[in-house]
């Protein structure tokens, strides 16, 4: 797959103290979950995992299923 073919997407983690986000380049049909889990940011901070996964893409509530689009911000 050609790098131009990929999607940038954003996953950002934030918390009153400390803030992560990663830049992932991703193939077409990438589902929320599996960026998410891309990632790396469940096993740096822990206390996502004791918490049902909720995410929204620019503010925007999403189901974990959702089909990422090129440019997604994804918000933990």
């Amino acid at each position: 797959m050609e790098r131009s073919e990929l999607l940038r997407v954003r996953v950002v983690y934030a918390l009153a103290d400390q803030q992560a986000s990663v830049e992932l380049e991703l193939p077409p049909g990438t589902s929320l979950t599996e960026a998410v889990t891309r990632s790396g940011l469940l096993k740096s901070f822990q206390e996502i995992e004791s918490r049902p996964l909720e995410c929204a893409i620019f503010g925007r509530a999403v189901p974990l299923t959702y089909q990422l689009r090129d440019g997604d911000r994804i918000e933990i």
